[in-house]
């Protein structure tokens, strides 16, 4: 039977295991290389790009569509419909080409797409924004389990790395007499 001083080791300890996951995930969208070439044709020429979204560019993105890239996960029919592509196309090229595009905008920048490669530019999209979305159920399972590991026993959640060495946990520290 557990004692309750090693229910609550157990409890901070699940919540600490709850948090390494949420970070884990969110270090693992740092490592995806998050631009993502596309060609389109420029004046009768095919040209390569980088698609790349910048928070700046999530904001512009909300603005002109509602859209919140930071809360939402994007669908592929979200991505093609004609009121949203134009924007998603405009603000991930001007990241990282802004002065190429800054005359463009959501409309203008239709014109160096082709129907006939909308699926294309759909995938080029859809990837860039991979970059800067998480997976939106497993997102949802660390943030449940973090919500019931702390209504449980409200202890503060907090990252106990640290770069001077491994972690070590302290189970029953001694009682020095004098």
């Amino acid at each position: 039977m557990e004692t309750n001083g090693n229910s609550g080791k157990s409890k901070l300890k699940r919540m600490l295991e709850v948090r390494s996951r949420f970070d884990d995930l969110a270090l693992n969208i740092l490592k995806v290389d998050p631009r993502v070439s596309i060609t389109l044709r420029r004046e009768g020429t095919d040209v390569g790009y980088f698609l790349e979204y910048s928070l700046g560019a999530v904001i512009e993105i909300f603005k002109s569509t509602g859209i919140n890239l930071n809360t939402t996960q994007i669908t592929p029919d979200q991505i093609a419909n004609p009121g949203v592509f134009g924007s998603l196309l405009l603000e991930g090229l001007r990241t990282c080409q802004p002065t190429v595009f800054a005359a463009y905008d959501d409309v203008s920048v239709l014109k160096l797409a082709s129907m006939r490669h909308m699926t294309y530019y759909t995938v080029c999209i859809s990837k860039a924004l991979e970059a800067i979305q998480p997976d939106q159920l497993e997102m949802a399972e660390i943030m449940e389990e973090m919500k019931e590991a702390q209504e449980s026993d409200p202890l503060p959640l907090m990252s106990t790395s640290s770069s001077s060495g491994p972690d070590v946990d302290i189970l029953d520290a001694p009682i020095l007499k004098r």
